[in-house]
């Protein structure tokens, strides 16, 4: 009985352990950003009110919806083919994470995702 008793506790300690080691690496970042994960979860692209690109030395360009189209306000306010747009948004709220980038990531790690 005592036998059965020791070998009980070492199997739960050891299976306590190897939970912990498993917990630890799969939430060690801490942040929910893992491999496949949206990068925008739950967004509406029909409530999207206003797009602006941002043009290296130029112009930025903002696209702002009105009633049902959008237009592009630095432009005399000129319609935006819809579909086009739409699309964009569409792929936009559906990206996903590529890869994970940790805390404890290297130099090189951070040029490779060009966070340097």
């Amino acid at each position: 009985m005592r036998f059965q008793l020791k070998t009980v506790s070492i199997v739960t300690l050891s299976l306590f352990f190897v939970s912990l080691i498993v917990f630890y690496q799969t939430n060690r970042r801490g942040s929910g950003f893992i491999e496949g994960t949206e990068v925008f979860p739950g967004l509406d692209v029909n409530k999207v009110a206003k797009v602006e690109i941002q043009i290296p030395k130029k112009n930025t360009v903002t696209l702002s919806r009105s009633k049902n189209e959008f237009i592009a306000s630095d432009f005399y306010s000129l319609p935006i083919d819809n579909n086009r747009i739409n699309s964009i948004l569409f792929d936009i709220s559906n990206m996903q994470i590529k890869d994970e980038v940790f805390k404890d990531a290297t130099q090189n790690d951070l040029v490779r995702y060009e966070l340097d």
